[in-house]
Parts: structure tokens; C-alpha cells; sequence
């Protein structure tokens, strides 16, 4: 599993479609944790809490309801790297 990306990248859809049935909302909740580990100890280190910004607050709300209709509206017929659940099982 790829643990090292951006949220945004593979790792949500990886857990998305692996893990959470498709929900891409819990799958970019999910992804976020590695991260947010990360910012916790940064924080306890440095004493400054300048990591997150409106951009990484905005996706982190509302980037997984996005990339859930857009693949249901905009691109119903787009596969996601072999890993649309039940299809290649």
C-alpha cells in the first residue's frame, strides 16, 4: 500500500476501493490520517501549528463528496486502475 503520497493521489483510492466499498468520502477521511500524524508530532516538536491551510481544510471537507459525484456524473465511465470493487475480482 502506498503510505507516502499525497492524500489526494493513490492512496485514497486505493483505500477507497480496497477498503471502503467506493465511499470516497471516507476513503480521503482515511487517507488523511498518515498526515495529520505527522503535523500532530511536528507540532509537538516545533510549537507552531502552520501546516494546515484553507486548501488542505477545504479537501480535507469536501474533496471526497467531489471526486464521488464527478465519478457518478461527470465520468461514469472512467475505471480506476483496476480497482472498481467486483469488477475485476
Amino acid at each position: 500500500m502506498n503510505l507516502v503520497l499525497h492524500p489526494a493521489d493513490d492512496l485514497m483510492q486505493i483505500l477507497r476501493f480496497k477498503f471502503f466499498k467506493g465511499n470516497s468520502n471516507i476513503a480521503m477521511w482515511a487517507s488523511y490520517i498518515p498526515p495529520t500524524i505527522m503535523a500532530i508530532i511536528a507540532f509537538a516538536v516545533t510549537r507552531q501549528f502552520t501546516n494546515f491551510g484553507i486548501g488542505t481544510i477545504f479537501a480535507f471537507l469536501f474533496q471526497g463528496g467531489i471526486t464521488g459525484i464527478a465519478d457518478k456524473t461527470i465520468f461514469p465511465h472512467v475505471t480506476h486502475q483496476a480497482l472498481d470493487v467486483g469488477k475485476n475480482e
